[in-house]
């Protein structure tokens, strides 16, 4: 299931038409939570989500935009989680903050990246209490 919903994304991706560039990037983004739920490496598919939420970054329709946000998020919170390289998550992380602003399909998504945000910041030595009050900064800002 995963190598089709791979095969389908690499066969779609580059259509000259933004549905079928659509259901490429929901079967892309449905292997990778596959791979996740299953175990498998999170480096390759932190990574993978990486190359997903900016191939998406041209898009402009609402699901490709919430699309982008959840990898976008999805690839942070693996990062965080597992200890990984942090290089680029706060700034992609305030990306889908204020991106989810724009996409009523990704609402709930700007908290969750507003708070991985903390997670990062504290993982990275910040005060907790530091953390937060940044978090709420960046969800009460305008866009």
């Amino acid at each position: 299931m995963i190598q089709r919903a791979l095969d389908i994304d690499a066969a779609s991706q580059d259509s000259p038409s933004a549905g079928v560039r659509r259901v490429a990037a929901e079967a892309a983004l449905a292997a990778q939570m596959i791979r996740r739920w299953l175990g498998q490496d999170v480096d390759s598919i932190a990574s993978a989500l990486d190359a997903l939420a900016l191939r998406l970054g041209g898009e402009n329709d609402p699901r490709s935009s919430a699309i982008r946000i959840e990898a976008m998020v999805t690839s942070s919170r693996l990062r965080i989680e597992n200890g990984l390289d942090l290089t680029g998550v706060v700034d992609m992380l305030r990306i889908a903050v204020a991106e989810s602003r724009r996409t009523p399909e990704a609402e709930g998504r700007g908290l969750d990246a507003s708070l991985l945000q903390a997670d990062a910041a504290i993982a990275e030595g910040e005060s907790p209490h530091e953390a937060l009050a940044d978090a709420r900064r960046l969800l009460a800002e305008d866009p």
